[in-house]
């Protein structure tokens, strides 16, 4: 971690340049050659509502690299969408409930407004942790038609991969288009794998 200089110092600049240049090798060990896209794509990512990051993150397959093109792509394209749809991308659904408390003589006291957002948590369905089910490593080491069985059974979206909507509605775009319907990469089954007679009862819900 970088932390600010309080002397000119040659050790304190040498420990600079030393934590510079570890951090710059790490983030190309990740891949990434373009150093400055990346920092924009993380100020970008930042400062994005809720919403719309976990339908960005939804949208990228676990094996590619996020990018600053691909979040630009991604917003104009939602952008589309919204407007297409009547709606904008601050609105919410709120719940306003009012108490009030009355006095000892029996009047009206002061009331009190409480404003609660009906945004559903990210928490993971499977693992109950603090990440997205298109994130958890446990889930992704259950079976194919495990996989599909689980969100199926607890009202998941067969696309994104996420518990606040259901298929019809929602707005990923990266996603596998066969006969079977629109769903998520990790519950995409592949037709020349042969499946047993006991999972192909599984019930499998039609995007």
């Amino acid at each position: 971690m970088f932390s600010s200089l309080n002397k000119d110092s040659a050790s304190s600049l040498t420990a600079f340049i030393n934590t510079f240049r570890e951090n710059v090798a790490a983030i190309k060990a990740l891949g990434i050659e373009d150093i400055s896209g990346f920092l924009l794509f993380y100020i970008g990512v930042r400062v994005l509502d809720v919403e719309t990051k976990r339908l960005y993150e939804a949208s990228i397959p676990q094996s590619e690299i996020l990018t600053l093109d691909s979040l630009l792509d991604f917003v104009s394209q939602r952008c589309k969408i919204l407007e297409n749809i009547g709606t904008t991308a601050d609105k919410m659904e709120l719940g306003v409930k009012i108490t009030g408390k009355k006095s000892k003589d029996g009047s009206s006291g002061k009331s009190s407004l409480t404003v609660t957002s009906r945004l559903n948590s990210s928490k993971c369905a499977y693992y109950k942790n603090d990440h997205p089910l298109y994130r958890c490593f446990s889930f992704k080491q259950k079976p194919m038609i495990a996989r599909r069985k689980f969100v199926n059974n607890n009202g998941v979206c067969f696309i994104c991969l996420l518990q606040e909507h259901q298929s019809k509605s929602c707005l990923s775009t990266r996603i596998y288009r066969t006969s079977d319907g629109k769903h998520n990469t990790l519950l995409h089954i592949d037709k020349d794998v042969p499946v047993s007679p006991s999972n192909a009862k599984c019930s499998i819900e039609k995007a």
